[in-house]
């Protein structure tokens, strides 16, 4: 595929050209994606794990072009890694009866992880190519899902 079609994908079509926090504005629009999917009826256990395999796989596929395109090996304007990544923070819906509160929370968490990339998430970013775009995202999203999933479980035995 051509870089247009490459650059277009990494961006999530115009999301990518967000002037100021393109990140939050791809893991916003995905977050609101996985929710209103879930809201029609989706099967919840299913669109969360679906999106970030398709997230990850786009990402894995065409940001090895990030730098021939952007002369930068992690540009701003790629946001279909924290596509992938808000997309496996939001997994713990599927065990939330009440989603939204939990949604707001693994958006918010992921992207706070992301920024600030704690506990390895900025070493695993030094990792060449696309996998280093998408595993600290990946990451992130790990470990926002995993605080959320630990409120959910603290909140309902109180």
């Amino acid at each position: 595929m051509g870089g247009k079609i490459a650059r277009s994908i990494l961006m999530l079509g115009p999301i990518g050209r967000f002037p100021r926090a393109p990140g939050t504005a791809g893991s916003l629009a995905v977050a609101l994606l996985i929710v209103g999917l879930a809201a029609i009826g989706l099967d919840r256990w299913a669109v969360a794990p679906l999106s970030c395999a398709l997230f990850s796989a786009l990402t894995l596929a065409f940001a090895g072009r990030a730098p021939a395109i952007w002369g930068v090996e992690d540009p701003r304007p790629v946001v279909s890694d924290e596509a992938a990544g808000v997309s496996l923070a939001m997994w713990t819906l599927a065990s939330d009866p009440a989603p939204a509160l939990s949604a707001a929370a693994a958006f918010l968490l992921f992207r706070l992880f992301d920024v600030a990339k704690p506990l390895g998430c900025r070493a695993i970013q030094r990792v060449p190519g696309a996998a280093g775009i998408l595993l600290d995202d990946l990451l992130a999203g790990v470990y926002a899902s995993a605080l959320v999933h630990a409120g959910l479980v603290v909140f309902s035995r109180v």
